[in-house]
C-alpha cells in the first residue's frame, strides 16, 4: 500500500512538470489591450497598471497628444506597447526595468490612411483656388488648392483628428476641427470679407495681388475719373491701317 502511494506521488509529480511549460505557453500567449478616447499619457497609464510594467516618459509630452478609441493585440508586452505607441508617433525600448518611450525618430508616424475631400463655397458659388492647410499631431502640415469647382482632397498618412485652415482672397479665413476617419467629406462655407476687398488691387496682368505685397507704388484712379482720349496729331496722317492700330492712347487721369 505504502508502495502504491509513492508511485502516485511520483507520477503527479511528473504531471506537474509536464503541464509547467504548457502552462507557462498560456501565459505568453496573445496579449490583448484596448483603451478610450484621451491623451496619450492617459493610454501609457491605463497599460501600465494593466500589465505591470514600469513605464517613463515625459508626460506633458503625452499628455499633448490626443488619441481615439481603439483595440490591440500581440504576442509580447513589448510589441503590443509599440503597436499602441506606433500611431501616435512614439515607439518604447527596455532601459534597466523601465519601458522608456519616446517620439520615433522616422519622421511623421504611419498608420492606416485618411482620405480627406471637400467643397469651399460661398452660397451656391464654388471658391476657386483657395488655399486649405491640414494639420494633425504630430504630422507635416499638407496644402491643398481648390479647383475650379471649389473641390479639394488629399490622402493623409494615418487616422488621426486635426484641423483645417481655408483662405482666399477676398473671404473671411476659417478653421475647422475634424474627426478620425478613414474617409471624411468637409463642405466648407466662406464669407465674403468687404475690408480685405478694399485691399485689393489689379495688376498689369490681371492677377489680384493685396496692395502691400506689391513691390512697387500704386496709383488708385476712379472710374468717373478715367477718360479715353486720341492721340494727338502728329506729322502726315497714317494709313487706316496704322490709325486703326493707334488712334487711342492709354486712359489718362482728368484733371
Amino acid at each position: 500500500m505504502l508502495h502504491t502511494k509513492s508511485n502516485l506521488t511520483i507520477l503527479f509529480s511528473l504531471l506537474i512538470l509536464l503541464a509547467g511549460p504548457a502552462l507557462t505557453r498560456a501565459q505568453k500567449g496573445t496579449l490583448h489591450f484596448r483603451h478610450g478616447a484621451g491623451s496619450l499619457a492617459m493610454v501609457a497609464e491605463q497599460f501600465g497598471a494593466q500589465f505591470r510594467v514600469q513605464l517613463a516618459y515625459a508626460d506633458a509630452e503625452l499628455g499633448a497628444v490626443k488619441v481615439t478609441a481603439a483595440s490591440y493585440e500581440a504576442e509580447g508586452v513589448g510589441e503590443l506597447l509599440n503597436k499602441v505607441l506606433a500611431k501616435s508617433g512614439f515607439a518604447a525600448t527596455v532601459r534597466g526595468n523601465s519601458w522608456v518611450i519616446k517620439r520615433s525618430e522616422t519622421g511623421d508616424k504611419k498608420g492606416p490612411p485618411m482620405v480627406i475631400t471637400g467643397v469651399i463655397k460661398e452660397g451656391s458659388i464654388p471658391v476657386s483656388g483657395a488655399t486649405v492647410i491640414i494639420k494633425q499631431d504630430g504630422q507635416r502640415p499638407v496644402t491643398a488648392i481648390a479647383d475650379d469647382k471649389g473641390g479639394f482632397g488629399k490622402m493623409l498618412n494615418s487616422q488621426l483628428e486635426g484641423s483645417i485652415e481655408v483662405s482666399a482672397v477676398g473671404y473671411r479665413p476659417l478653421k475647422k476641427k475634424f474627426t478620425a476617419q478613414e474617409n471624411l467629406y468637409l463642405p466648407i462655407e466662406l464669407q465674403k470679407d468687404d475690408r480685405q476687398m478694399q485691399d485689393v488691387v489689379v495688376t498689369a496682368l490681371g492677377i489680384k495681388r493685396e496692395e502691400k505685397s506689391l513691390g512697387y507704388a500704386t496709383t488708385t484712379i476712379q472710374g468717373k475719373h478715367a477718360r479715353q482720349t486720341r492721340c494727338p496729331a502728329t506729322g502726315p496722317t497714317p494709313s487706316p491701317a496704322k490709325w486703326q492700330a493707334s488712334r487711342w492712347c492709354a486712359p489718362t487721369a482728368a484733371p
